[in-house]
């Protein structure tokens, strides 16, 4: 499959996060003026969408129980200590936000 645009850049802004149906939930996340990151909107600790939690930097916590994802690898990082997410290939240009869901970028979940 190739990148699918998903959304505006002005749809999200920095420090928040945005739900994308695609094949399935994907959260995208705005870092900064650019950078933008895709993970699977599903926390692994109990299945909470992650849309719903906290960006801090370059993590995001899970609302339900604040499992953290580093969202560069998808990794957890901190406590409690769950399964990595899904990060997918993520892109901008011209203000769309595109994502290619058969590219992986970070740890395989």
């Amino acid at each position: 499959m190739a990148f699918e645009a998903v959304a505006n850049l002005d749809e999200i802004e920095i420090g928040e996060t945005l739900l994308v149906e695609m094949r399935e939930p994907v959260c995208l996340v705005r870092v900064d003026e650019q950078d933008v990151r895709a993970i699977h909107d599903i926390c692994t600790h109990q299945q909470q969408a992650l849309h719903e939690g906290l960006v801090d930097g370059t993590t995001l916590v899970c609302a339900a129980h604040a499992a953290t994802f580093d969202l560069s690898t998808g990794r957890s990082v901190g406590i409690p200590e769950v399964e990595p997410v899904a990060v997918y290939a993520c892109r901008v240009n011209d203000g769309v936000v595109s994502v290619d869901l058969d590219q992986q970028v970070g740890a395989d979940p």
